[in-house]
């Protein structure tokens, strides 16, 4: 069964440790990157109509971490090409953010997990700070800063901790 795969999905994941996992409600997320599978530790971010906190995040280095961003007010996107580059260069895991992206035709050329809500083509205002390390709900789970989160074709998975015995495919 699963346990004798050289690597392991979200699938897995789910099959192995059903009673330690919280599963993302489905079909809310769209994958705008050019990847569709990572894992790692979260980091959380609360925006309001304002991406300098993720910015500044995604500039510091992100040693595999995935960004999870919730985005309240008007609508506007908080992630484009230039984000998603800083991400990468940085060395981040992934993003996903309960809120809106744009320049979806350059970030689907990008080997960077991307996940949005949907697209917007008006950029964020600068309207207040964000806040990294508090606790959302998205997607009907509580995101814990630091839980760990796996992410494929299948769905997103977030666990309290990084299950040492999954070799997760990236």
């Amino acid at each position: 069964m699963s346990e004798k795969l050289i690597s392991h999905g979200t699938a897995e994941v789910c099959d192995l440790y059903w009673k330690d996992i919280q599963v993302f409600q489905p079909m809310l997320f769209k994958s705008y990157g050019g990847k569709i599978r990572c894992s790692g530790e979260v980091v959380t971010v609360s925006l309001d109509e304002d991406n300098s906190t993720l910015k500044t995040l995604l500039q510091s280095p992100g040693n595999g971490r995935i960004a999870v961003a919730k985005v309240k007010g008007n609508f506007c996107a908080v992630v484009g090409d230039n984000l998603c580059k800083f991400a990468i260069d940085n060395g981040w895991g992934g993003i996903i953010i309960e809120g809106f992206v744009r320049d979806t035709h350059m970030l689907k050329t990008m080997p960077m997990v991307v996940l949005a809500l949907g697209t917007y083509p008006l950029r964020s205002s600068k309207k207040s700070e964000g806040t990294v390390g508090e606790t959302l709900d998205i997607a009907g789970v509580k995101v814990a800063h630091t839980s760990y989160i796996y992410i494929d074709e299948d769905g997103i998975v977030l666990s309290k901790e990084k299950f040492s015995d999954i070799n997760f495919v990236k």
